[in-house]
């Protein structure tokens, strides 16, 4: 017997860096999905295939492999391993989502009993585990990662993370005029090596445009939010938190577009970048990404829900629609 869990990938539109300090984060969740299949073992030992045991997931199957031992886990990675939109915090969200619903049941197969706890698991309820992904994500140098993530990824759409105050609320993207697109850099900064070189944040200057921005999205003010990205994209620069690569892609950008905003997205701004245009010159932008060879793997017509619970079809022992966590 198998359930499927799966969850967007993710991108920080606002709020990488600050979140480390609790603060607010504004992600983007998008198609496509990562998916986890779990399935009751049928051997002595569970088999757990596309999880890195060094990785946060890996050490906690391992801090909590009483819980998981009776089950077989096969994550699947849309992205094929190129890395930047969420793999590794969409495993744990998964897997606490798992967890979670084992503890409630106190149930270690697949049952009814399992499957009512994960459908009715709520995205909050991730905020009891950020203790325990920092724990199983931090080496211990620098700052801890904040978790936004793996709490965005089970909420989806476009997810507003106040980790301070156990907040997190999912918008729609209710711009009529405007839109956005993710695109892949082609690099990659390690993350987790990053942040061990972080040790002073804006806190105060990043706070009040994330928290700018926050009313914008409200009040479906275009206007302010563009302002807050532009800022808050100017603040990443004054502080070094840019790669030289995504500097000259935007500066290149903007240069041959009338884009109204534009910033690097992951650690150094360097996995993704995020376009903001007029709706009117989309089939500028697509063109001229096309032109330079440059991917877009999101835009506010792929924003993706949260945490799912679907069985596969060829499963007929228990009849579950697929849900929406």
């Amino acid at each position: 017997m198998k359930i499927k869990l799966s969850c967007p990938s993710k991108t920080f539109i606002l709020g990488e860096y600050l979140a480390m300090t609790g603060g607010p984060a504004l992600i983007a969740c998008t198609e496509p999905r990562f998916e986890m299949t779990v399935s009751s073992t049928l051997a002595d030992q569970s088999k757990i295939i596309g999880v890195d045991a060094s990785s946060p997931a890996g050490q906690f199957l391992s801090k909590f492999k009483c819980d998981f031992f009776y089950f077989d886990i096969d994550f699947k990675d849309p992205h094929k391993t190129r890395g930047g939109l969420g793999a590794s915090s969409a495993q744990f969200a998964m897997l606490l989502a798992l967890d979670c619903a084992i503890k409630r049941s106190r149930q270690k197969e697949i049952s009814p009993e399992l499957l009512s706890a994960l459908s009715a698991f709520e995205a909050k309820d991730g905020f009891h585990y950020l203790p325990i992904y920092r724990d199983c994500a931090w080496q211990g140098v620098g700052l801890p990662p904040s978790g936004a993530d793996v709490m965005a990824q089970l909420s989806g759409g476009l997810s507003y993370v106040r980790s301070e105050e156990n907040l997190i609320h999912s918008f729609n993207w209710d711009f009529p005029n405007i839109d956005f697109a993710l695109v892949r850099t082609g690099h990659k900064v390690a993350t987790h090596e990053h942040l061990k070189n972080i040790v002073d944040i804006p806190t105060a200057k990043l706070k009040n445009i994330a928290d700018t921005a926050m009313q914008s999205l409200l009040l479906k003010d275009e206007e302010t939010f563009i302002e807050s990205l532009s800022n808050y994209a100017d603040v990443l620069v004054e502080q070094n938190w840019v790669a030289k690569y995504t500097v000259e892609l935007l500066a290149k950008a903007k240069k041959n577009l009338p884009l109204l905003a534009a910033k690097g997205c992951g650690a150094m701004g360097a996995d993704i970048l995020l376009l903001v245009y007029s709706k009117n010159n989309q089939e500028k932008v697509r063109s001229y990404l096309s032109t330079e060879n440059l991917e877009i793997i999101g835009t506010s017509q792929n924003l993706s829900a949260g945490l799912k619970l679907s069985q596969p079809s060829d499963e007929h022992k228990i009849n579950l629609p697929e849900v929406q966590l």
